[in-house]
């Protein structure tokens, strides 16, 4: 080959897209659109419960999307490479600001595991099966600057957003 191949000890992480709850960004708006023409076109279920929230109906769009792209590498890779190499995950607002992490992460459950008690799918899978993990993006440096371990970093305290708290009081709840 022209390049050489790359390493196979390599994990490869897949987001659907970059800040989709981060509405400087144009894709945040072309996400909340194109849910909800999709729930206005009938036949969605982006909407199988009932939700008519606008909002909400467009932050389980991106967590749809990631099952989609996780279901579509499992057809790839199989079932061993998914989760321990092939990494999905879904990325939401710091503290679930606006319910970015639970309104996406409650869907799939409810949806996918059926998770609501509906019989929405065939073969329920829990969350984990479609996601290697999930997170909320901090803007915000640690409360120790010296800290050297993740351990370390969490200990000292991230300020957040909403005051005297810190991230990690809100992570602990």
């Amino acid at each position: 080959p022209v390049f050489a191949p790359l390493n196979a000890n390599l994990n490869v992480y897949i987001e659907y897209s970059n800040e989709t709850w981060n509405w400087a960004f144009g894709q945040s708006h072309d996400i909340y659109d194109m849910a909800n023409a999709e729930v206005k076109a009938g036949g969605s279920h982006l909407n199988c419960d009932g939700e008519t929230n606008t909002y909400a109906l467009g932050w389980r769009y991106p967590a749809r999307r990631t099952v989609d792209i996780s279901n579509l590498f499992r057809g790839v890779f199989g079932d061993g490479d998914m989760i321990t190499r092939v990494r999905p995950v879904l990325e939401f607002q710091y503290a679930d600001f606006n319910n970015t992490a639970s309104l996406g992460l409650d869907f799939i459950n409810n949806y996918y595991n059926n998770g609501d008690g509906g019989n929405h799918v065939a073969n329920p899978h829990p969350v984990g099966y479609y996601l290697w993990g999930a997170g909320g993006a901090v803007y915000y440096n640690s409360g120790n600057d010296a800290a050297s371990t993740v351990d370390g970093i969490y200990a000292s305290g991230f300020p957040y957003f909403g005051g005297a708290n810190t991230y990690q009081s809100i992570l602990n709840t």
